[in-house]
């Protein structure tokens, strides 16, 4: 583990002081990608997180009684049709 970490700070050293120019060119449409990148990794997280913590309420959550949408109509109906009769 030593080891590791005296060749990394090394390397660095190394690296920083026998620095060249770069040759590199980035033309406008790379920064642009860079930029949809980082915007739609940040909307993924927070989607993502949305999700997660949603999930994570729904599961240490308080248990109600759920009653199905289909016995509700039918309740409704049923009660529509004695106001109906009344």
């Amino acid at each position: 583990m030593k080891n590791a970490g005296t060749f990394i700070f090394t390397f660095i050293s190394v690296s920083l002081i026998t620095s060249f120019t770069a040759s590199a060119y980035l033309d406008p449409g790379t920064g642009s990608i860079i930029l949809q990148t980082l915007a739609v990794s940040a909307l993924a997280i927070g989607v993502g997180w949305r999700f997660l913590g949603s999930y994570i309420k729904k599961l240490f959550g308080k248990k109600t009684d759920e009653v199905d949408d289909d016995e509700e109509i039918e309740e409704t109906d049923e009660n529509a049709d004695e106001e109906d009769e009344q």
